[in-house]
């Protein structure tokens, strides 16, 4: 910053937001989402731990491997080897899926 010229236009930003922040804001909430599926009837497991796909709604899926961050997606006929979600009923379950979810928080 010392060799800048004196009219050099500095530009600070961050994608973080680094600040204190009330404590009521910073409650953690970690899942173990395919257990909560499971709980729920969305997710069903053969004997062992394969996924019974015949039976199973809702599943978690990760974009890359190594990528902690999980989605949900629904077991949709035609997309999905084993769907049981028929396309049109897609919004259906989602909201089905959602309303679940919303409950218990």
């Amino acid at each position: 910053m010392q060799a800048a010229e004196p009219d050099t236009i500095w530009v600070v930003l961050s994608d973080h937001g680094f600040q204190a922040q009330p404590v009521e804001l910073e409650k953690i909430y970690i899942w173990d989402l395919d257990s909560l599926l499971e709980a729920l009837g969305l997710l069903h497991y053969r004997e062992g731990a394969e996924i019974d796909w015949t039976r199973t709604l809702c599943y978690t899926a990760r974009q890359l491997e190594w990528n902690p961050v999980a989605f949900l997606r629904l077991n949709v006929e035609g997309r999905e080897s084993e769907g049981i979600v028929a396309r049109e009923q897609f919004e259906s379950q989602l909201q089905r899926v959602a309303q679940q979810l919303r409950q218990i928080t």
